[in-house]
Order: structure tokens, then sequence, then C-alpha cells
């Protein structure tokens, strides 16, 4: 088994340890079920979707491209934007009242 820095660990035991993928998916799907997310001919939420809202929430909060792309390990900052090119409804108002703001397109 590979060693892990305990502070690189998402998923931990109450005693420090590394959770099992199963474990962490079984209180994943939990919290999506108590969230309403799940169900509905939707598929549960997974690891991997805590990843993008991650990356997502960072971005639309005013992080930087490299900064998300660094966090997420991507390879490069292009492979961050391809894969969060599209914004929430959210950011597409920031973004609107952000250019609106400045005088873009009076």
């Amino acid at each position: 088994m590979r060693r892990v820095h305990a502070d690189a660990l998402v998923f931990v035991t109450s005693r420090g340890k590394p959770q099992s993928r199963r474990n962490a998916l079984r209180a994943l799907h939990a919290a999506g079920d108590a969230a309403s997310l799940n169900g509905d001919g939707r598929e549960p939420v997974g690891l991997h979707d805590l990843r993008h809202s991650y990356v997502a929430n960072l971005l639309e909060s005013g992080g930087s491209l490299a900064e998300a792309a660094s966090l997420a390990r991507h390879a490069n900052a292009r492979v961050t934007a391809t894969i969060h090119a599209g914004l929430t409804e959210d950011g597409r108002a920031a973004a609107t009242a952000r250019l609106t703001a400045t005088g873009f397109g009076r």
C-alpha cells in the first residue's frame, strides 16, 4: 500500500486513517439523499462530483484558472478551462453584472 501524508487525505476515519472508498460513498450517498440530490432518475452524487463542485466554486469565487488547475492537479489550465467552461446560473448573472458595471454593451 502506498503511503500518503495524513494532511493529503480528504476522507478519514475517526482515527485519522484513510477511509475506504465504499464507506466514503455510503456517507456521500446518504448526504445526497438528505439534500434531495439523488433520485428521480439521476445518478447518485459521486466522489468526482465533489471535485467538480470544488473547482467550480473556486473559480466562481474569484480564484484564478491557474490556482484551480493546480489544486485540482490537472496537467495544465487548458484542461481545467475545458472541463469547467460552463458557468452556473449565478455565475452567469455575476459575470453579466460585472460587464454591465464596466459599461460593456452600452
